[in-house]
């Protein structure tokens, strides 16, 4: 994997304070992401048009490039039958009401060049403060953003304020990969929606090979869409070592969750896989960058408000 090229992924910490109360729903991860997303059109939306079709400027427009298109991919040559949004919101756990003055804290991971519009970011957080989100649309403010110095150390430092003039991003620096561990387990903190030939599947269906099929999947998709990546490559290089690994032991569960599509106005049940799983130990030294890599860009569907998110519990 030493030749492996991905593109540059920044974690950002964004903290706002509640000025009236917010009631938040158990997994807050769509709600948030819908807010965003009317607060990012209101504010960058030319037009005033109800859908993108037909506009003159979506090559240079945030909603577009965030929620629409998802990656700058040549029209006449696509290299894959839909596209990845360059993002992943992670938020914290819900089910809460918080009373005015309180504080949180949402994760948002960015990938390529869309780091460099960051900035839109922070006016979209600003303007969802005043829509209200949750039960009764209760209002916030946001506080601070900022940057995590390297990817998975944890180590932030403010980038932005209220009132600041401008926003500076941290140039990239190495990404510290670990060394892997002798034996891991997956731990699964979101739902996991994957399909096998249409289907999804189920803790029952469930292997350590088709959690790493998907990982390389998702992985090549982002790196041919924001780097230099070529369609498969990954895949490629490690299907017959995947294929052979033998069965995971697994403590797996179906969870259902229902969110409320402002797009298709009803609610949807969006169910997945919870629980932990064994990583074979044949999977961790010519898997282990990759594994590691996938922890802050999710796998399956809905990665962009914080489905598929998993964590390594070594040992």
């Amino acid at each position: 994997m030493d030749d492996l090229y991905f593109p540059p992924v920044a974690r950002f910490r964004f903290s706002v304070t509640a000025t009236t109360a917010v009631e938040l729903p158990p997994y807050t991860g769509s709600m948030w992401r819908g807010v965003l997303a009317t607060a990012l059109r209101q504010s960058v939306c030319v037009p005033r048009q109800p859908t993108c079709e037909g506009c003159l400027i979506t090559g240079f427009c945030a909603f577009y490039r965030f929620f629409e298109q998802g990656a700058r991919t040549d029209p006449a040559e696509p290299r894959y039958a839909d596209n990845s949004p360059p993002f992943v919101l992670t938020p914290p756990p819900g089910d809460r009401t918080l009373a005015p003055g309180e504080p949180l804290a949402l994760c948002l991971t960015i990938i390529g060049d869309s780091i460099d519009w960051l900035p839109y970011w922070i006016y979209a957080f600003q303007r969802a403060g005043a829509l209200g989100i949750g039960r009764g649309r209760g209002r916030f403010v946001l506080t601070q953003v900022a940057q995590e110095t390297a990817l998975g150390t944890d180590a932030w430092r403010p980038i932005w304020h209220p009132g600041a003039d401008d926003c500076t991003l941290l140039e990239p620096a190495a990404v510290p990969i670990p060394e892997p561990p002798a034996a891991a387990d997956i731990a699964l903190l979101t739902p996991l929606r994957i399909k096998r030939r249409g289907d999804w599947v189920t803790p029952a269906d469930f292997t350590a090979a088709e959690f790493l099929y998907h990982l390389c999947r998702r992985l090549e998709r982002l790196e041919a869409q924001f780097g230099q990546g070529q369609p498969g490559r990954l895949w490629d290089a490690q299907r017959e070592r995947i294929r052979a690994l033998p069965p995971a032991t697994t403590a797996l569960t179906w969870h259902d969750w229902t969110r409320w599509s402002s797009r298709q106005q009803q609610h949807m049940k969006l169910g997945g896989l919870m629980g932990r799983f064994r990583l074979p130990n044949g999977a961790l030294a010519d898997l282990w960058p990759l594994i590691w890599l996938g922890q802050y860009l999710h796998i399956g569907k809905n990665t962009s408000f914080g489905l598929g998110a998993y964590r390594i519990a070594a040992e």
